[in-house]
Protein backbone atom coordinates (compact mmCIF):
# COMPACT_ATOMS: atom_id res chain seq x y z
CA UNK A 1 0.00 0.00 0.00
CA UNK A 2 1.84 3.41 -0.71
CA UNK A 3 1.91 6.50 1.57
CA UNK A 4 0.78 9.64 0.70
CA UNK A 5 1.86 12.88 1.62
CA UNK A 6 -0.56 15.66 2.07
CA UNK A 7 -1.29 19.47 2.63
CA UNK A 8 -2.57 20.52 5.81
CA UNK A 9 -5.02 23.31 7.20
CA UNK A 10 -1.44 25.59 7.77
CA UNK A 11 -0.71 24.78 3.77
CA UNK A 12 2.56 22.57 5.44
CA UNK A 13 3.59 19.48 3.51
CA UNK A 14 2.78 16.12 5.81
CA UNK A 15 3.35 12.76 5.94
CA UNK A 16 3.02 10.41 4.98
CA UNK A 17 0.40 8.15 6.23
CA UNK A 18 -1.35 5.22 4.88
CA UNK A 19 -4.96 5.54 3.59
CA UNK A 20 -6.27 3.87 6.17
CA UNK A 21 -5.37 6.83 8.98
CA UNK A 22 -7.03 9.70 6.66
CA UNK A 23 -9.15 9.98 8.71
CA UNK A 24 -7.10 10.09 12.01
CA UNK A 25 -5.42 13.10 10.20
CA UNK A 26 -8.37 14.70 8.82
CA UNK A 27 -7.53 14.23 5.31
CA UNK A 28 -11.36 14.89 2.88
CA UNK A 29 -11.39 14.38 -1.13
CA UNK A 30 -10.47 18.16 -0.91
CA UNK A 31 -7.00 17.48 0.40
CA UNK A 32 -4.09 17.74 -1.57
CA UNK A 33 -2.24 14.18 -1.83
CA UNK A 34 0.64 13.14 -3.19
CA UNK A 35 3.02 10.05 -3.63
CA UNK A 36 5.70 8.49 -5.93
CA UNK A 37 5.50 8.46 -9.26
CA UNK A 38 2.18 11.32 -9.53
CA UNK A 39 3.45 14.31 -11.59
CA UNK A 40 1.56 16.54 -9.49
CA UNK A 41 -0.59 17.18 -6.29
CA UNK A 42 -3.65 16.01 -6.39
CA UNK A 43 -7.07 16.38 -4.60
CA UNK A 44 -7.26 12.96 -2.93
CA UNK A 45 -11.14 12.25 -3.79
CA UNK A 46 -9.94 12.21 -7.32
CA UNK A 47 -7.46 9.36 -7.08
CA UNK A 48 -9.53 6.45 -7.99
CA UNK A 49 -7.29 4.08 -5.82
CA UNK A 50 -8.60 6.61 -2.38
CA UNK A 51 -11.98 6.41 -3.12
CA UNK A 52 -12.91 3.87 -0.61
CA UNK A 53 -11.25 5.87 2.02
CA UNK A 54 -14.44 8.30 2.25
CA UNK A 55 -17.29 8.16 2.71
CA UNK A 56 -20.19 8.52 -0.62
CA UNK A 57 -21.45 11.99 0.73
CA UNK A 58 -17.85 13.51 1.14
CA UNK A 59 -16.98 12.57 -2.36
CA UNK A 60 -20.16 14.20 -3.90
CA UNK A 61 -19.73 17.13 -1.77
CA UNK A 62 -16.19 17.18 -2.44
CA UNK A 63 -15.64 16.22 -6.36
CA UNK A 64 -19.51 15.52 -7.44
CA UNK A 65 -19.15 11.98 -7.53
CA UNK A 66 -23.05 10.90 -6.69
CA UNK A 67 -23.74 7.41 -6.09
CA UNK A 68 -26.60 5.92 -7.53
CA UNK A 69 -30.25 6.24 -5.95
CA UNK A 70 -30.91 3.59 -3.36
CA UNK A 71 -34.28 1.62 -4.16
CA UNK A 72 -37.10 3.02 -1.70
CA UNK A 73 -38.87 -0.60 -1.43
CA UNK A 74 -42.02 0.75 -1.65
CA UNK A 75 -43.51 -1.80 -3.68
CA UNK A 76 -42.69 -4.26 -1.28
CA UNK A 77 -43.70 -2.20 1.84
CA UNK A 78 -47.33 -1.17 -0.29
CA UNK A 79 -47.67 -5.41 -1.16
CA UNK A 80 -46.56 -6.58 2.52
CA UNK A 81 -49.10 -3.70 4.10
CA UNK A 82 -52.07 -4.76 1.91
CA UNK A 83 -51.22 -8.82 1.33
CA UNK A 84 -49.82 -10.12 4.77
CA UNK A 85 -49.39 -7.36 7.99
CA UNK A 86 -50.93 -4.00 8.20
CA UNK A 87 -48.60 -2.61 10.89
CA UNK A 88 -45.39 -3.48 9.50
CA UNK A 89 -45.75 -3.02 5.91
CA UNK A 90 -46.77 0.29 6.95
CA UNK A 91 -43.64 0.76 9.07
CA UNK A 92 -42.14 -0.30 5.67
CA UNK A 93 -44.06 2.26 4.00
CA UNK A 94 -42.92 4.78 6.36
CA UNK A 95 -38.93 4.27 5.56
CA UNK A 96 -39.37 4.11 1.80
CA UNK A 97 -41.18 7.48 2.06
CA UNK A 98 -37.85 8.90 3.81
CA UNK A 99 -35.40 7.19 0.83
CA UNK A 100 -35.71 10.16 -1.54
CA UNK A 101 -35.74 12.70 0.12
CA UNK A 102 -32.67 12.11 1.86
CA UNK A 103 -30.82 11.02 -1.24
CA UNK A 104 -31.90 14.37 -2.71
CA UNK A 105 -30.23 16.10 0.07
CA UNK A 106 -27.07 14.20 -0.80
CA UNK A 107 -27.19 12.07 2.58
CA UNK A 108 -26.38 8.88 1.11
CA UNK A 109 -25.73 6.51 3.92
CA UNK A 110 -29.14 7.39 5.57
CA UNK A 111 -30.98 7.38 2.47
CA UNK A 112 -29.21 3.53 2.13
CA UNK A 113 -30.14 3.00 5.44
CA UNK A 114 -33.71 4.06 5.71
CA UNK A 115 -33.87 1.49 2.09
CA UNK A 116 -32.76 -1.21 4.10
CA UNK A 117 -35.00 -0.55 7.09
CA UNK A 118 -38.05 -0.38 4.74
CA UNK A 119 -36.70 -3.78 2.97
CA UNK A 120 -36.46 -5.16 6.30
CA UNK A 121 -40.15 -4.43 8.06
CA UNK A 122 -41.31 -5.52 4.28
CA UNK A 123 -40.12 -9.02 4.53
CA UNK A 124 -41.26 -9.00 8.47
CA UNK A 125 -44.90 -8.27 7.16
CA UNK A 126 -45.02 -10.93 5.02
CA UNK A 127 -43.32 -13.28 7.05
CA UNK A 128 -45.37 -12.81 9.71
CA UNK A 129 -48.33 -12.64 7.68
CA UNK A 130 -47.83 -15.96 6.10
CA UNK A 131 -46.97 -17.46 9.79
CA UNK A 132 -50.58 -16.40 10.31
CA UNK A 133 -52.28 -17.52 7.89
CA UNK A 134 -50.20 -20.96 8.64
CA UNK A 135 -51.48 -20.96 12.01
CA UNK A 136 -54.85 -20.04 10.99
CA UNK A 137 -55.17 -22.53 8.50
CA UNK A 138 -53.87 -25.30 11.56
CA UNK A 139 -56.26 -24.20 14.10
CA UNK A 140 -59.35 -24.37 11.56
CA UNK A 141 -58.48 -27.61 10.57
CA UNK A 142 -58.05 -28.97 13.95
CA UNK A 143 -60.02 -27.10 16.52
CA UNK A 144 -63.02 -26.81 14.31
CA UNK A 145 -64.20 -30.37 14.44
CA UNK A 146 -63.54 -29.94 18.40
CA UNK A 147 -65.37 -26.64 18.65
CA UNK A 148 -68.49 -28.28 16.68
CA UNK A 149 -68.68 -31.29 18.31
CA UNK A 150 -69.03 -29.35 21.96
CA UNK A 151 -71.36 -26.82 20.50
CA UNK A 152 -73.49 -29.80 19.44
CA UNK A 153 -72.91 -31.40 22.50
CA UNK A 154 -73.96 -27.75 24.28
CA UNK A 155 -77.08 -27.49 22.12
CA UNK A 156 -78.10 -31.44 22.44
CA UNK A 157 -77.95 -31.38 26.26
CA UNK A 158 -80.17 -27.98 26.39
CA UNK A 159 -82.59 -29.66 24.66
CA UNK A 160 -82.65 -32.67 25.86
CA UNK A 161 -83.67 -30.99 29.34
Amino acid sequence: MSTYFYIDAQQRQCGPIPPTQFAAYGITPTTYVWTAGMAQWQLAGTIIELQPYFSKSQLFNAVGIRPSRPDNNLVWAILSTILFCLPLGLVGVYYSMKVDPLYLQGKYEEAQAMAKKSLNWSIAGCITGIVLAVIYAILSIFLMPIIGAYLQNAIMSQYAT
